[in-house]
């Protein structure tokens, strides 16, 4: 549990922030006490800030659209919900989570995280790793085939998935595409994870076109953010997330049922039903719960964060050394 925001006026005249891009750079600040407070911990260093008595690392799950792999339903492939479902089965998430976060980041069971309002626990457990019924789901689409490689084949041609990243923004997910990648394959499924500049990974997404899926999140304290990455009239043109302009009346129905009801337990057994939905027709494959990692010197007292997970300064104070 968060703790509440505090109130009152502020402790301090000013505060300093600092924009250091560097992992190591921006670490070795705070471990040097060049700053008092840092964001993004590096997975990798964590430990070493809890096993210290002088620094204190906070863990905030954010809430909004855990990191999903979304799924082009329109065109290609995965228009056929045994393909989806089929790759969702064979990716092993807790021990790939675990691995690539350091046991930091919870693996993801719906495309909202736990920290948003209306999540519902019901999706937990639902889709765990199960190759062998992937299998049969590749059989039953007529993917009965297998290549010098392994892969499955249908009329001679090789089950092969689109999915490329924009390089330099989303380098730090390349560990994890490698090893959906490498997941995927032992159900001869051949992924192509691979990079795109920027400037061309922007024209596919937006046209949704040549890219069978495309991983991402969004910090939004509102579980509505699932109709701005599904809804049908969330295209990209209308100032939407929909990048591959799906379009399910029964699911539009859900969202818009959802979000008018005016009682809360009303509105969660809605919104229940919408992640239901979005895994039983697997229009997505959520992966990781986003999760701040702050670290601090020990000397901050009364850091809190907001409803976004975002840290709150204007009730902290720093002790005298």
């Amino acid at each position: 549990m968060r703790p509440a925001p505090p109130r009152g006026p502020v402790r301090y005249d000013g505060l300093v922030i600092e924009f250091i891009d560097e992992d190591a750079a921006r670490f070795g600040a705070l471990t040097s006490g060049q700053v008092d407070v840092i964001g993004s911990v590096p997975p990798s260093r964590a430990a070493t800030v809890e096993a210290t008595d002088t620094m204190r690392l906070w863990k905030v799950q954010a809430p909004g659209a855990a990191y999903s792999v979304v799924f082009n339903t329109e065109n290609g492939p995965l228009r056929d919900v045994r393909l989806r479902k089929a790759l969702m089965l064979s990716v092993d998430l807790d021990q790939l989570v675990d691995v690539v976060f350091f046991k930091l980041y919870a693996r993801a069971w719906g495309m909202l995280t736990p920290a948003t309002p209306h999540y519902s626990p019901a999706v937990e457990g639902s889709w765990p790793v199960d190759r062998a019924r992937a299998a049969e789901l590749l059989d039953e689409a007529g993917w009965t085939g297998r290549d010098g490689e392994g892969y499955r084949t249908k009329d001679g041609e090789r089950l092969t998935l689109s999915w490329p990243y924009a390089s330099g923004l989303q380098s730090k997910a390349d560990i994890l595409g490698q090893g959906i990648q490498a997941e995927a394959k032992k159900s001869g499924i051949h992924l192509r994870w691979y990079p795109l500049d920027v400037g061309t990974f922007i024209e596919r997404t937006s046209a949704g076109r040549g890219l069978d899926m495309y991983g991402t999140s969004f910090v939004r304290p509102e579980p509505d953010i699932l109709r701005f990455f599904l809804g049908s009239q969330e295209t990209l043109a209308n100032g939407g997330g929909n990048v591959f302009r799906l379009n399910d009346p029964g699911l539009d129905r859900l969202l818009d049922g959802a979000a008018a009801e005016q009682t809360p337990r009303r509105r969660a057994d809605a919104y229940a039903r919408v992640q239901r939905r979005v895994i039983d027709e697997a229009l997505v494959m959520p992966v990781y719960v986003p999760t701040s990692l702050v670290g601090a010197s020990d000397r901050v007292r009364g850091l809190a964060f907001d409803a976004a997970g975002y840290p709150l300064f204007n009730g902290a104070e720093r002790e005298a050394p």
